[in-house]
């Protein structure tokens, strides 16, 4: 399905072709598209996400593909006591990575997608039959 990216304040929402024009009628009218039926993309997780990454690289003056990244060789700049943050810091890039990737594949997809692969699940009893000696 064909969508539009809108960029408000800090969020990215995705604005299905379809629903452009009644996107459009509520910017107008003032209200909050990012708490319509709009999926936001990214969000607050980005943003903090994308901050954090921003100080790193200043500080280390140096550009990353990402926190994850950064966390390779920012994580021995850190002070001893200090080495929580660059846990914190790569414990943020998990999250941010699922959430882009939910938001890029949509609500219902991964839904769907997660639901049958949980059907094909094996029920937990499924061991190797016992091979009986019907002699």
């Amino acid at each position: 399905m064909p969508k539009i990216t809108l960029r408000i304040g800090q969020a990215e929402v995705y604005v299905p072709l379809h629903q452009l024009e009644e996107a459009t009628r509520h910017l107008l009218a003032g209200q909050d598209i990012t708490s319509q039926s709009y999926p936001v993309k990214h969000g607050m997780l980005a943003n903090l996400a994308g901050d954090m990454l921003n100080r790193v690289e200043l500080k280390l003056g140096s550009n990353f593909a990402g926190l994850g990244s950064a966390m390779i060789v920012g994580r021995k700049q850190f002070l001893p006591e200090d080495r929580w943050a660059a846990n914190a810091l790569r414990g943020l890039h998990e999250p941010l990575g699922f959430n882009r990737h939910f938001n890029d594949l949509g609500e219902q997809a991964w839904r769907t997608k997660v639901a049958e692969a949980i059907a094909r699940m094996g029920s937990g009893n499924d061991e190797e039959p016992k091979e009986e000696n019907l002699q």
